[in-house]
């Protein structure tokens, strides 16, 4: 049976609830559903329900809602790719992209000439220090130091210190021994020499340091030598020796303690000096008083070594260790003192022998 039967709809509620279904299709379609639901309620309420007439009037209901909410569904799911899209220009995840590039941007401009100048800076540095610690073959700046260092001393005593450079001896001609001292006026072995040797070199021994120092001997015409060796650069050494003519010492120019015993190999070596005219026994006396002065200066810089060495284990106890370092310091310093003194009134000219008869 076909047929068209039209609805006048005036019931409030019913109008209200179609008109949330959009335009007028679907409201007629809702409308159609939901006479199709009554009528099956109806036919239920009368004991003829189809089963499968409502399954499919179900479904057809489940697949319109489904349709909706996917419809919604789709909808935002478009407007969520658009913003996190690359490729959707002004997009927030575009945004985020153009910020963080603009904020590295900014902060390598920032930091890039900060980092390129500490760069240099070490480079400048680590360079300085490699031609500050290479061996005398080309390492000038600790000649330098050392020369300069005895250039003060011997204006202290009265002397002259020359720095030979690139000048050959006369004995062997050849460069070795970096510097001379001519003992002035006021000693009594006036025009004699020193010579200076400085290394800073792990490369030597102490064998060979002394076969420097003779070779500088004969090599500048000198009576004494005084090898100077980089701290830093040996181990098992004395930080001052005599053997025969030839002093050897250890300095780090970087510590000013260490200069007292460049100081003592110059005053000790300036003893080692005779005029070569004569050696008397008064002049015997005086050396002998000043090996004695030398022994303790040696005494007092082994003792010196040994609190240094006991401060570096013993930390808690580094306060009295100190006190006792300067206590010391300042007895080798008055040490070196009296052996300037002794040195200096050797320029006095030898009294006759009634005079100066040594004791018995």
């Amino acid at each position: 049976m076909t047929g068209t039967i039209t609805l006048s709809l005036t019931d409030r509620d019913i109008l209200d609830e179609l008109a949330r279904y959009g335009d007028e299709g679907e409201q007629q379609r809702a409308a159609l559903v939901a006479l199709r639901l009554g009528l099956q309620a109806l036919r239920h309420a009368r004991g003829e329900i189809d089963a499968l007439a409502l399954q499919q009037t179900a479904e057809r209901v489940l697949e319109q809602v489904d349709a909706r909410f996917s419809r919604h569904l789709n909808d935002h799911a478009d407007l969520m790719g658009r913003q996190f899209s690359l490729d959707t220009p002004d997009s927030m995840l575009q945004r985020v992209v153009q910020t963080s590039e603009t904020l590295y941007t900014r902060f390598t401009e920032t930091t890039g000439s900060h980092h390129s100048d500490l760069v240099g800076r070490l480079e400048a540095l680590s360079t300085r220090r490699q031609l500050e610690r290479r061996s005398t073959q080309g390492g000038a700046p600790f000649e330098d130091a050392v020369i300069n260092l005895f250039t003060q001393i011997a204006s202290g005593a009265g002397d002259r210190c020359d720095g030979t450079g690139s000048q050959v001896g006369g004995s062997l001609n050849a460069k070795v021994g970096d510097a001379v001292i001519t003992l002035g006026p006021d000693c009594a072995a006036t025009g004699e020499r020193v010579v200076v040797e400085a290394k800073r070199s792990q490369a030597y021994t102490r064998t060979k340091a002394l076969d420097e120092c003779k070779a500088a001997r004969e090599n500048r015409s000198a009576q004494a030598a005084i090898f100077v060796w980089d701290r830093a650069s040996t181990r098992n050494q004395p930080p001052l020796a005599r053997y025969g003519s030839d002093i050897i010492v250890l300095w780090d120019e970087d510590d000013p303690s260490s200069d007292v015993y460049v100081q003592a190999a110059y005053w000790l070596a300036r003893t080692l000096v005779i005029p070569r005219s004569h050696d008397d026994g008064v002049q015997q006396t005086r050396r002998r008083q000043v090996e004695g002065a030398f022994d303790q200066i040696l005494s007092l810089s082994a003792t010196i070594e040994q609190i240094k060495k006991a401060g570096e284990a013993v930390v808690k106890q580094g306060h009295s260790i100190v006190t006792n370092t300067v206590n010391l310091q300042g007895q080798l310093e008055a040490q070196v003192d009296a052996l300037r003194s002794l040195t200096a009134s050797m320029a006095t000219p030898p009294a006759t022998s009634e005079e100066t008869e040594p004791a018995a």
